[in-house]
């Protein structure tokens, strides 16, 4: 029988026809339907619960009784009050609420229903105002009385009568007859014969004619009565002039059908919305197997990315080692060889010709030492790149490509683009040195095309070959940290990547990125100014549904793997990251995010003192601490300073996933 009750109870919950509230005696909301969302004028749950009862009540004395009741009586039936909605007009609600205690905890609670009934107030309203119409217009006439034979001759009638028939003496009146007054002739034969028979006719409608020929609607009584002295029968009533009457009651059914009208156009919107929410609840369903497909995705994403981060190490290594046999090889060994040549000349030459000789030996060798020095400097940091117009980087680039691998760039690059933020220009170099590698490595091409633009506030960038071609669909597989470290970049500056790519026909990158400044701006690193702080002391809201989420980690590795993660959630973006937290305060003043994803362990400020300044000064931000260590005192180090929840960098994404989106609350 309970789970009986609990399975009614959830039907009607969920339910849209009826709304269903569960609050504390005090007002706060634990819990309500969508129904109930909808009669206030709200877009979510979340909206309504942030709120307490007594919010939405127009009479607070009306919230009083029924407290009252359901403390003397355990329960409140048919209560109809009026509720604030969100847009501030007025719903008129028709409730009923019992007195529940909870069986594990003992707390009491109420648990109640509300039906919206506005819209049949407003129905009843008109009704009455159209009845008390027609009861000023029946009470501000005189009935008029009359009294006439059988054959219609008239014996007399009062002042009432005579202006209700539009005459204005009583001569005018005595020269007809009452049968002239009526519209339909058979109607008075119908009155005469109900008079012989039951000998008094009450509250007979019936349509004359005025003066003018003017349509007079009355509604009379009369009786046939006897002359005690003569014995000749003769008929007494009256009448009442019911013609605003009854143009009120057109009026009202008028009214009435457009209120019928109403209740179908209703029904038929309630049946459509029946039908989308069914259609609703499929896209849900669908919905929930796209975030199983999603959470798949994200776990080989991180198993990609530990792979990756792999290969970014043994990168590294391979570098090391490859300038250290520069080193050794070249610039160690040519040095060498200046230093004997120049012990020589320390001994003394056999003449002037020898030494100029060794001299010039030693200057060549210099020279070749100074050339390779020069050559590798310039490869690992080239000075063009520090230049704002990249016409000239690119026609570097692509110059130093074609000498070191015979690939032929062609440059398409119309009109200036010129840029004075060196993490975009340094971008969109690494990327097409990048992607013209992978022209060399993997599409087998003597040829690929540059093609760069600026329009308007936006770099189109596209890297294009005729090689071998690959399928896009398994790039996810076969991809190197290269192609993904750009694609991440790129869409945390704002931009998008897109690949088109037929096996055998060739590959074709476009990057687009917004070309804003990315220089840093306003205050000094962690030193922010207090009237500012104060002035900036919440996190932007959430207008549009997005949580904006700041990214803080010494390593670039972790911020990456962990943009990567979030930018697959449609509800999260990521306004900025920060390697230390000196900057994180800086850009939490600047960025004002909801979310701040805070490492523990960080050079120049520890986590746990960034926290501090931020919700000393930025309350309405929230911090989700991340660590590799579960230690005792780093969480409570972490939970005193601010942080709203701690999880280990190990744990798994949903984790992780919940923090940000304030579902957990604890380490």
């Amino acid at each position: 029988a309970l789970r009986h009750s609990e399975r009614r109870f959830r039907k009607l919950f969920e339910g849209d026809l009826m709304g269903v509230f569960i609050t504390r005696p005090d007002g706060t909301f634990l819990d309500c339907n969508d129904a109930l969302v909808k009669m206030l004028g709200y877009d979510s749950r979340e909206e309504v619960l942030r709120h307490r009862s007594l919010d939405f009540y127009v009479d607070p004395e009306f919230r009083q009784e029924a407290v009252r009741m359901l403390q003397e009586e355990g329960i409140y039936l048919g209560k109809e009050g009026r509720v604030w909605r969100k847009d501030g007009s007025i719903a008129h609600l028709l409730g009923a609420a019992v007195l529940l205690k909870d069986e594990e905890t003992g707390e009491p609670y109420v648990q109640g229903i509300a039906v919206d009934i506005t819209e049949r107030r407003r129905a009843e309203d008109a009704l009455r105002d159209g009845e008390e119409r027609y009861r000023k217009l029946f009470e501000s006439n005189l009935a008029g009385v009359y009294v006439t034979k059988l054959d219609g001759t008239i014996l007399d009638f009062n002042d009432a009568m005579m202006k209700m028939l539009g005459y204005d003496s009583r001569e005018e009146v005595f020269q007809h007859k009452s049968t002239d007054f009526y519209a339909d002739p058979e109607f008075r034969k119908e009155l005469i014969y109900l008079l012989h028979r039951d000998g008094v006719v009450p509250g007979k409608e019936a349509l004359l004619q005025r003066k003018d020929g003017a349509p007079l609607y009355a509604i009379g009584a009369g009786a046939l009565l006897t002359n005690e002295r003569t014995g000749e029968r003769y008929i007494q009533g009256v009448a009442v002039d019911i013609t605003d009457r009854r143009r009120a009651e057109e009026a009202l059914r008028e009214l009435n059908n457009h209120l019928e009208e109403e209740v179908q156009a209703r029904t038929e919107e309630l049946s459509n919305t029946v039908d989308q929410l069914q259609d609703e609840a499929a896209r849900r369903m669908l919905a929930e197997g796209q975030v199983r497909e999603h959470s798949e995705m994200l776990e080989d994403r991180t198993r990609q990315l530990q792979r990756l981060m792999l290969e970014l190490t043994q990168a590294e290594d391979r570098e090391r080692k490859r300038v250290a046999e520069i080193l050794h090889d070249d610039l160690q060994q040519v040095l060498a060889a200046a230093k004997f040549h120049l012990g020589l000349l320390d001994k003394g030459a056999r003449g002037p010709e020898e030494s100029r000789q060794i001299t010039g030996q030693v200057k060549q060798m210099l020279k070749d030492a100074i050339e390779k020095s020069r050559s590798l400097s310039h490869e690992l940091s080239p000075a063009v790149l520090y230049q704002s117009d990249l016409d000239d980087t690119f026609t570097w680039l692509a110059r130093q490509i074609h000498d070191k691998y015979g690939l032929a760039v062609h440059l398409d690059i119309r009109g200036p683009v010129a840029l004075q933020s060196e993490p975009l220009r340094a971008l969109l170099y690494k990327a097409t040195q990048e992607l013209l590698f992978n022209v060399v490595k993997h599409a087998r091409a003597n040829e690929a095309w540059i093609r760069l633009r600026r329009l308007g506030g936006y770099i189109c960038l596209s890297v294009s070959d005729k090689g071998r071609g690959f399928d896009p669909e398994q790039l996810r597989e076969v991809v190197g940290f290269g192609l993904l470290s750009i694609r991440e970049r790129v869409g945390l500056l704002g931009g998008r990547m897109k690949i088109k790519s037929t096996k055998g026909k060739g590959s074709t990158f476009h990057i687009v990125l917004p070309c804003r400044e990315l220089a840093a701006k306003g205050m000094e690193i962690g030193q922010p100014p207090e009237d500012r702080a104060e002035a900036e002391g919440q996190a932007q809201g959430e207008g549009d549904g997005r949580l904006r989420v700041l990214l803080v980690d010494d390593h670039e590795i972790v911020r990456q793997g962990m943009a990567s993660l979030l930018s697959e959630q449609p509800n999260i973006e990521i306004v900025g990251q920060a390697s230390n937290g000196r900057e994180a305060i800086n850009l939490t003043f600047e960025l004002r995010p909801n979310v701040v994803i805070m490492d523990v362990s960080m050079p120049l400020m520890n986590g746990d003192e960034a926290t501090r300044q931020i919700k000393r000064h930025v309350p309405a931000t929230r911090v989700v601490a991340l660590s590799m260590y579960d230690e005792v005192e780093t969480i409570e180090r972490m939970h005193e300073a601010g942080a709203e929840s701690y999880v280990l960098k190990t744990a798994p994404s949903e984790e992780l996933l919940a923090a940000i989106r304030g579902k957990q609350s604890s380490g």
